[in-house]
């Protein structure tokens, strides 16, 4: 569903052999963070908003701002001194925050539905961290 976060690049040396093609496919940390945004807003009943909290390095190797774009999200409010940071909002009333900062993880949701479902893997105070993912082989 969303392949536009996967880059093709050349694996380093110590990751060639187990690639196919001689690529491997990769995902950056900001990727990661409005991925896994947009499945917490697809699978939580009743989550309207969630916040993602790239540092300096995510902004400059991940276009926040364009990918949430070319969802339907546009930007409602800046934030920070960034030009991605910000509040973005669709069309069906769902709202990524990015607010840029080094010093919060990574990604949370910013407003819990009142009741937690019980498939809610997480405590309500709780908040997710991401890492970033390499993975090798072919789309």
């Amino acid at each position: 569903m969303f392949d536009d976060l996967i880059t093709h690049r050349a694996p380093p040396p110590n990751r060639v052999g187990l690639c196919d093609g001689g690529e491997e496919q990769y995902l950056s940390e900001g990727a990661v963070m409005v991925a896994f945004a947009m499945h917490l807003l697809r699978t939580i009943p009743g989550l309207s908003e969630v916040s993602i909290h790239p540092d300096g390095e995510h902004g400059k190797r991940f276009d926040f701002q364009g990918w949430l774009g070319k969802r339907g999200f546009t930007m409602k409010k800046a934030l920070g001194k960034t030009s991605y940071g910000g509040t973005y909002a669709s069309l069906e009333g769902k709202t990524v925050v990015v607010n840029p900062s080094s010093a919060i993880p990574d990604i949370g949701p910013l407003t819990m539905p009142r009741e937690r479902p019980e498939s809610l893997p997480v405590k309500k105070e709780k908040i997710a961290k991401l890492r970033f993912a390499n993975t090798c082989g072919t789309a």
